[in-house]
């Protein structure tokens, strides 16, 4: 099989990143004939001006990103173009000129921009899903819910726009991939339509060694922002000294984190799976639907480490409470204190926790239980992708 993988990478890497770069590496791996697009964000750091309209107008529509395109799918014959993130810079505009050629398009959904202008489901503090139902996102909009700003967001908010008005997305998209049942159901309520969404959880590339001795601290693992539950993991911790506490991350609330807890910024993989394995446990106090999937929780799992999660959203899918981890009450950092001086008091509990943690990564999220899904993806799409070329000649 033909296929195309087409990124939209951040400024800064990220998970949806890695994830695609991930799945390219194991089509490779299966026999598949693979060809990478990318483009990034850092390609306008510097707009300004002028400038700055043009590429918020590309993000809209993109006619450089269409030519491309559509002259590789043409030279590469491909039977599948597998999209990841087409924000900003490849835009909409690449579904049709993919469909041109007769290939079959699909989409994994990694974070809810097609819902919310800003990607997160968090205004001012909160829960917010104003835009959920709105296809213009006239609530984001007026709030200036991307970067802070109006302008910002008219941007995003377009993005989304077009591809609801036009039907550039629901028409040209053969199947979405979702990651969690939790957000297949919350786009199936956006009116989303249900016969071309599947549920397909992401998968790390290789299986890392299990911890082998009882852990010495606490660990988070994340970007340090108000939507992953940061002030609630402080708040917590402000009276529980005794029971050590490190993260890994930064982010726009680093320099709120006191001295005493440690705090190292991006490592390799090798060095974040030692890091998990010195932990007696994750916290994951992510707040609100801001989260598609959970990978922290899934490499934790890997490295025999349960976690303490925050009871919302797709937590409550991924970990079993009492099996796999607790769960404590969304920013109530009392709650949290409970749980985790708990966990720190009962280690025979949570080692065992740690060992149904591991047969869970086993069973759902190495390469080999996910490759089957991505083959059963492809063909899906092409069997829909057939199913339209022979009603069009109809």
């Amino acid at each position: 099989m033909r296929v195309l993988v087409v990124h939209n990478n951040y400024r800064q890497p990220g998970g949806e990143d890695e994830v695609a770069k991930r799945e390219a590496a194991l089509l490779r791996s299966r026999g598949h004939d693979v060809k990478e697009f990318h483009r990034s964000n850092a390609e306008t750091q510097q707009a300004s001006g002028l400038a700055a309209g043009l590429v918020a107008l590309e993000s809209i529509w993109s006619r450089q990103t269409a030519t491309d395109l559509s002259n590789l799918v043409s030279d590469f014959k491909a039977d599948v173009v597998h999209f990841h993130n087409t924000f900003h810079r490849i835009s909409p505009s690449a579904y049709r000129a993919c469909r041109q050629h007769g290939a079959a398009v699909v989409q994994t959904i990694h974070n809810p921009r097609f819902l919310c202008p800003s990607a997160t489901f968090w205004r001012k503090g909160r829960l917010c899903v104003d835009c959920l139902k709105s296809r213009a996102k006239f609530p984001g909009v007026r709030h200036g819910c991307y970067h802070g700003t109006t302008g910002h967001t008219i941007m995003a908010a377009g993005f989304t726009a077009i591809s609801y008005l036009e039907g550039v997305t629901w028409k040209q998209v053969d199947l979405f991939l979702l990651s969690t049942h939790f957000y297949h159901k919350l786009f199936m309520d956006a009116g989303w339509p249900q016969d071309r969404m599947q549920v397909k959880p992401h998968f790390l590339a290789e299986v890392p060694v299990a911890q082998a001795d009882r852990g010495e601290y606490a660990l988070f693992v994340g970007r340090l922002s108000p939507e992953k539950g940061v002030k609630t993991l402080l708040r917590a911790w402000d009276g529980m000294r005794d029971i050590p506490l490190v993260l890994r991350g930064s982010g726009e609330l680093q320099n709120c984190i006191p001295p005493h807890i440690p705090r190292t910024q991006r490592l390799t993989q090798a060095e974040l799976f030692e890091l998990y394995r010195g932990a007696r446990f994750l916290v994951w106090p992510s707040e609100g639907y801001y989260e598609s999937f959970g990978l922290v929780a899934v490499e934790a799992f890997a490295c025999g480490i349960p976690v303490i999660a925050a009871r919302t959203g797709v937590a409550e899918e991924i970990v079993q409470d009492n099996r796999t981890g607790l769960f404590f009450s969304a920013g109530d950092s009392d709650d949290l204190v409970r749980m985790v001086r708990w966990a720190w008091n009962h280690p025979s509990e949570l080692e065992e926790m740690g060992h149904q943690a591991r047969e869970e990564f086993l069973r759902k999220y190495t390469a080999d239980a996910n490759y089957p899904q991505i083959e059963k993806a492809y063909l899906t799409a092409m069997k829909i992708r057939g199913s339209a070329r022979i009603e069009a000649k109809g």
